[in-house]
């Protein structure tokens, strides 16, 4: 353990600047989870008395396979100190090609966001405030086989993209059927289709061994989240063993979340456009990059942090970036810090952009990986605000600070792969979350 005088002060960044809009992490997570539902359903009807629940749910199950096109609407509602709520309507075409438009809305914490997605079988497409801002154009385009650079923790979202386009994709309607109590409750009508209401409960672990290979590597880290804790769900199927209706109830990390997933039809037309090349941004694929410092050749740790965002231009000068030697890493972070945590090698990178704010990316490499771990925890021990586990970067922490520090809030994400530890921070003007680090905390994981 390290002794009080081996806990690191909060490194200082030259540049600042505020944004509100959805992370990149998270609408990828309700995209996921969405898409997971998206082929549900067709019909009207009661349920078939004749099977069992358990094979009921199964028969669903199946079923979802054979949809075609889709539209529904999803509910997440967390019960944590943000209070946020999460609405979004999808149109999805699983048959012939892949394609999925989705328009997503969530509030939290006194600020608000809202953004587009456009998904095909090759591209990803975004449109938020923040893409806006950062590129000049409404849509930020990226290939999957870009986003697959971003993937962490098993979630391989690239797989996941191209998994939906397969007979064999495994969607939520996988995760009822190992339930072992299933019940039926009653009959309901919703949305004008009569169907038959089954309730019943599993334990997230047990959802997670028993979902196909490719589903259980896309959902391992929502459901490794949830640990062992129970998922209680409510499933309304109609005549013809499609899924109408399914709502969940879970519990992450003491916060209760409410999921609530409405089909509203089934193999009928959908409309969905792609955004023209004139109004997209193409984000390039992450990996190790030239140096964000012009002045500065790319070697050693600078070859691998990650650029400045689209916007953003790198700060050069003197302390602004380049590498860290051991004397600087004491005078960022406290004397004798750089003998304590046997700090071996570093790098540092600052963006702006036109109002003089950006983000501060820093590489600390270590002796071993638990000096760099070490690290991270005496960090995070002194800085103030929420904090809390990254749902993407195993080990990694997000942290958003809930009072100013020279009038402003820092907010980022720091995190550890092996014996480096890297750090995306920025200081907001308020205590909004900055989804700009998260982003960029995916793609240095990745780059490392």
């Amino acid at each position: 353990m390290k002794s009080l005088s081996s806990t690191p002060s909060r490194w200082h960044r030259p540049a600042r600047r505020r944004v509100i809009a959805i992370s990149l992490s998270t609408v990828a997570m309700l995209l996921v989870a969405a898409c997971s539902s998206g082929g549900k359903s067709a019909g009207g009807g009661s349920a078939r008395t004749e099977l069992t629940p358990r094979q009921a749910l199964l028969e669903v199950a199946t079923q979802t396979q054979q949809v075609n096109s889709a539209i529904e609407t999803l509910t997440i509602e967390d019960s944590g100190a943000s209070g946020s709520i999460t609405t979004a309507t999808f149109q999805v075409q699983l048959k012939p090609t892949l394609l999925l438009a989705a328009n997503l809305t969530a509030t939290g914490a006194g600020a608000s966001g809202q953004i587009k997605m456009v998904l095909t079988s090759t591209a990803v497409y975004f449109d938020d405030s923040s893409t806006s801002v950062q590129a000049g154009k409404p849509w930020l385009k990226i290939n999957l086989s870009a986003l697959s650079a971003l993937d962490t923790g098993g979630a391989s979202f690239a797989q996941t993209f191209n998994s939906l386009q397969g007979d064999d994709f495994t969607n939520q309607a996988e995760l009822p059927t190992v339930a072992k109590n299933t019940r039926v409750v009653g009959t309901q009508t919703v949305d004008g289709v009569s169907t038959t209401e089954y309730t019943g409960s599993l334990k997230a672990a047990d959802g997670l061994k028993a979902l196909p290979a490719s589903f259980r590597q896309a959902l391992a880290p929502e459901l490794q989240a949830l640990g062992n804790s129970t998922i209680y769900f409510d499933e309304w199927v109609d005549g013809q063993h499609h899924m109408r209706k399914l709502s969940e109830v879970e519990t992450v990390n003491g916060n209760t979340i409410n999921i609530t997933i409405n089909v509203t039809a089934i193999n009928q037309p959908v409309h969905i456009t792609v955004p023209p090349a004139s109004q997209i941004y193409n984000l390039q694929g992450s990996g190790p990059v030239s140096s964000p410092v012009a002045s500065k050749p790319a070697s050693g740790l600078g070859a691998k942090i990650v650029p400045c965002p689209p916007g953003f231009s790198p700060v050069t000068g003197q302390g602004f970036g380049g590498p860290v030697n051991t004397a600087e890493f004491d005078q960022l972070m406290g004397a004798g810090l750089a003998a304590s945590y046997h700090f071996v090698r570093g790098y540092q990178a600052s963006c702006t952009n036109s109002n003089g704010d950006g983000p501060l990316m820093y590489l600390f490499q270590f002796a071993t990986t638990a000096d760099a771990t070490a690290f991270q925890a005496s960090y995070l021990s002194v800085e103030s605000g929420k904090q809390k586990a990254d749902l993407i970067i195993p080990g990694a922490d997000d942290y958003d600070a809930t009072s100013p520090t020279q009038g402003f809030y820092p907010h980022g994400v720091i995190g550890t792969k092996g014996k480096v530890l890297f750090a995306i921070d920025y200081e907001a003007g308020s205590t909004a979350p900055v989804p700009l680090v998260e982003t960029m905390a995916r793609q240095q994981y990745a780059a490392l």
